[in-house]
């Protein structure tokens, strides 16, 4: 599921900015050049609520590179729309809300935007099969 959501924030990301913002999630953040961004899940957790339902809570974060020469700017105008794009986002059949989002500069002109998929599931129930059984009854006279 981590791995489904990261690729349907990248959709969500290529939608809004087009083909002229590279989005990773592969490798190494260093060398980065903008524009880009850099998709990763930062925490993950798995909580069992009653009986086979659990409670999955997921943090990610985007890097935002921005081009040299519009660093700040391009920062700022890129949280907006990813504060918009990032809202829903569509996971196989179902739409999951994103929560909790929030932005901060860093020291180098980039940008770190934090966004949470959290979500209900439920395991599924293994089926178990009986073998025959025989059953014997007596009556006493």
């Amino acid at each position: 599921m981590i791995n489904a959501t990261i690729e349907a924030i990248r959709t969500a990301l290529h939608k809004e900015f087009g083909d002229a913002y590279a989005v990773i999630s592969e490798g190494g953040m260093q060398d980065l050049k903008g524009p880009c961004f850099f998709i990763s899940c930062k925490h993950t957790a798995f909580k069992q609520m009653a009986g086979r339902k659990y409670f999955r809570k997921n943090q990610y974060f985007i890097r935002h590179v921005p081009e040299p020469e519009h660093a700040r700017n391009g920062c700022y105008a890129a949280a907006e729309r990813m504060f918009s794009c990032l809202e829903y986002v569509a996971v196989s059949d179902a739409l999951l809300h994103g929560t909790s989002m929030e932005c901060e500069m860093e020291e180098g002109g980039t940008l770190l935007f934090y966004v949470n998929y959290d979500f209900f599931t439920q395991k599924r129930q293994e089926e178990t099969c009986m073998e025959t059984a025989e059953i014997r009854n007596q009556v006493k006279e």
